[in-house]
């Protein structure tokens, strides 16, 4: 829902956010990220894989709350690396970060910043294949989270109680693969 999301981006011919209520802005481009080409309805967020991303600010975002992230992705070779992340500005690892990414061993990891990862096993990413991956938090205290992972509507990762997610990142969202 624009009217209460934190942040919505639909690469539909822009970079900017949809969300009426909190949302980030819009993004910045870097190498040769395009939003003109074909995504999986109507355009999409072009990444090569060779130094391309988009980043920008995001809204108020707690990550010791409730939360969800979706996004369809086309790997275009296994092990590509972080799709989604949010950092601190502090330069320091902590459970204030959030990262999406695709692991060497062909793994959807969701980790926060000091390397502790929810992963999927056994979940094989094709090149060139779409996928939906969404992933959901349930904040129950600084010491306990659930995190779920999904691939294309089928929950691959259930109530997995690590990451814990704390606090409120100060940095940046940077989308890359």
């Amino acid at each position: 829902d624009v009217d209460t999301c934190n942040m919505y981006y639909r690469f539909n011919g822009d970079l900017t956010d949809a969300c009426a209520a909190t949302g980030g802005g819009t993004l910045s481009a870097s190498g040769d990220a395009s939003v003109s080409s074909a995504g999986k309805m109507g355009n999409g967020l072009t990444l090569d894989g060779s130094g391309d991303y988009v980043t920008g600010a995001f809204g108020s975002i707690t990550m010791a709350s409730d939360w969800s992230i979706e996004a369809w992705i086309k790997p275009a070779t296994n092990g590509q690396g972080t799709i989604f992340s949010i950092s601190n500005s502090d330069s320091g690892e902590d459970n204030h970060e959030l990262s999406i990414q695709l692991a060497n061993t062909d793994e959807l990891q969701v980790c926060e910043g000091t390397g502790q990862c929810a992963t999927t096993s056994g979940m094989n990413f094709d090149d060139d294949k779409w996928y939906h991956i969404a992933v959901t938090h349930k904040f129950i205290s600084i010491f306990s989270d659930n995190v779920d992972i999904y691939v294309n509507n089928d929950r691959v990762v259930e109530d997995n109680s690590i990451p814990d997610f704390v606090g409120t990142p100060s940095g940046s969202i940077v989308i890359e693969i």
